[in-house]
C-alpha cells in the first residue's frame, strides 16, 4: 500500500464520437468516477498511533508531522495539477495535459512511499507487520467500493463484522486468518487496478479516436481482467469462509453473501401464483392441495438447478458485456453472442418447465378455477420481482412482466468530488510499482 491516489480523468471525449462508435454501452457499464483525495490524512493520526501501539509522545509527534507533511505536499501537487490543466486547453494541448497528470501520479506515488518508509523506521518487526496490515486495510476501505462488477465491491471484512453477533462461528481465529490473507491479496490487486481507474474512460476513448482499435481492445480487456480478478477473489474468499462455519451459520452466511452479489433474481411466474393461491383457498379440497404441492415442489427442485445455471451465465456475461462493443468492432464477439444464446436457452427451458407444471396443476384443479387463480396476485412482494435482463428474455404468455434491474449495486457512492481534470484529457501514466512489503 502506498500513499498514491491517482486523479480522476475526463468522462468522455465526445458524445457524438461515442454514439458513432457504439462505445456508450461499454462506457456506461465500466466507468465510475473516483475521487481525487489523498490516501493518508492527518485525520488518520489516532488510528495509526493506536494500531501501531506507539505510546511515546515523541513517536506520536513524529507520526503527526509525517502525516501532515504528506497531506500538505499532496494538496500542493493537486493544486499545481489543476492550474497546469487549466493553462493547457483544447485538443492541441492534450500531450501537455497528459504530462501534467503523469507528473502528479509520480509525485503522489513518491509521497506515499516516503511516508510508508518513514513510519516503518519507528517500528520493530511486529510493528512493521501491523503497519503493512493497516495500509492494506486503508486501501480496502478507500478503494474497494469503486468496483464495477457485482461482487467486486464486496467488503467481506465489514460483512463478517456485522454478522458476528448472529453467526457466532464467524468469530473463530481461522476466519480472521482468511480475511487477513484476503486483504493483503486485495490490496495488491487494487494497487495494480489503480492505474486503470485513474484514466477512467479517457485513455480508451482516446485510442478509439486515433483509430487504434486493437490497442483499445487490449486496454479495456486488461482493465476488465483486473476487475474480474478482484471479483473472483471476493467470491472465492466468501466460499472459504463459508466452509469454516457451523452448518447453520454456513447457510446463513451463504444467503447473506448471495443477497449482496446475486445477478439473477427469478421473477414470479404464473405457476408460482397459482400454487401459492391454492394453499390459501379454503374451497379447494385437501387432497387437491396435496397433489398441487407435490407438483410444485418438483417444479421448484428442477428450477433450482436452472437458476444456479442462470446465475453462472449472468456472472460470465457481466464482464463480457463490457468488452462486447469493442470486440464487435474488431470482428470477434462470438464468445459474448454464445453466452447470450445460453441465457436465452436457459430462460426458454424455465418457461417450458413452468408451462408444463402449470398445465399439470390445471389438470388437477380444472381449467376454470386454474384460469381464475392465474390472474390472482400472490400476497408476496411480487411487485419487486424482476429479471436481470428483461430485454433479452422470452416470457410465457401467462407470466407477469417484471421490472428491469439496475446494472450495478445500489450502494454506489453519491457524493463524488468535482473532477479538476477537463473532459477529453488523454493519459498514459507510467506504471506505479506496488509498495515494498
Amino acid at each position: 500500500m502506498t500513499g498514491k491516489q491517482p486523479p480522476l480523468l475526463g468522462i468522455s471525449l465526445c458524445i457524438c464520437l461515442c454514439v458513432l462508435l457504439g462505445t456508450i454501452p461499454a462506457i456506461a457499464r465500466f466507468w465510475s468516477p473516483t475521487p481525487l483525495t489523498p490516501a493518508f490524512s492527518i485525520r488518520d493520526q489516532a488510528l495509526v498511533v493506536g494500531r501501531l501501539h506507539l505510546d511515546s509522545a515523541d513517536a506520536q509527534a513524529i507520526v503527526k508531522a509525517l502525516l501532515n507533511d504528506y497531506e500538505t505536499q499532496w494538496t500542493t501537487a493537486r493544486t499545481q495539477l489543476t492550474a497546469s490543466l487549466s493553462s493547457h486547453q483544447g485538443d492541441h494541448a492534450r500531450q501537455a495535459q497528459a504530462d501534467s497528470i503523469r507528473a502528479f501520479q509520480r509525485t503522489q506515488a513518491r509521497l506515499g512511499g516516503v511516508l510508508s518508509d518513514d513510519i516503518a523506521v519507528l517500528l520493530d518487526e511486529a510493528g512493521i507487520n501491523r503497519w503493512t496490515s493497516l495500509q492494506h486495510e486503508l486501501w480496502r476501505l478507500r478503494r474497494l467500493r469503486f468496483g464495477q462488477l457485482h461482487a467486486e465491491s464486496l467488503d467481506l471484512q465489514l460483512l463478517v463484522d456485522d454478522a458476528c453477533k448472529s453467526m457466532p462461528s464467524l468469530k473463530q481465529p481461522a476466519v480472521q486468518d482468511v480475511l487477513h490473507q484476503w486483504q493483503a491479496s486485495l490490496a495488491e490487486l487494487l494497487g495494480v487496478r489503480e492505474a486503470f481507474d485513474s484514466e477512467g474512460s479517457t485513455r480508451y476513448l482516446a485510442l478509439i479516436l486515433e483509430r487504434q482499435y486493437d490497442a483499445a481492445r487490449t486496454w479495456i480487456t486488461d482493465w476488465v481482467d483486473l476487475r474480474k480478478a478482484v471479483n473472483t477473489l471476493n467470491l472465492r474468499t466468501a466460499k472459504i469462509i463459508q466452509q469454516l462455519l457451523d452448518p447453520a451459520d454456513a447457510i446463513a452466511f451463504e444467503t447473506l453473501v448471495g443477497d449482496r452479489v446475486s445477478l439473477y433474481v427469478p421473477h414470479e411466474r404464473a405457476v408460482d401464483r397459482v400454487a401459492t393461491s391454492v394453499q390459501h383457498d379454503n374451497a379447494i379440497t385437501a387432497s387437491k392441495k396435496a397433489r398441487v404441492a407435490t407438483i410444485y415442489q418438483h417444479y421448484r427442485t428442477q428450477t433450482a438447478t436452472m437458476n444456479a445455471e442462470r446465475e453462472a451465465i449472468e456472472r460470465t456475461l457481466e464482464p463480457l458485456s463490457i468488452l462486447a462493443p469493442m470486440q464487435r468492432r474488431t470482428g470477434d464477439d462470438s464468445l459474448y453472442t454464445a453466452w447470450v444464446a445460453a441465457r436465452q436457452a436457459n430462460e426458454q427451458r424455465c418457461q417450458t418447465l413452468s408451462q408444463q407444471s402449470l398445465d399439470e396443476i390445471c389438470n388437477v384443479l380444472g381449467d376454470d378455477l386454474c384460469n381464475r387463480l392465474v390472474k390472482t396476485r400472490s400476497k408476496g412482494p411480487s411487485d419487486d420481482d424482476h429479471l436481470s435482463h428483461p430485454d433479452d428474455v422470452l416470457r410465457d404468455n401467462r407470466d407477469k412482466p417484471s421490472a428491469p434491474r439496475p446494472p450495478f449495486p445500489k450502494d454506489k457512492p453519491d457524493d463524488q468530488p468535482t473532477d479538476p481534470i477537463p473532459p477529453g484529457t488523454p493519459s498514459n501514466p507510467s506504471p506505479i510499482p506496488f509498495p515494498k512489503r
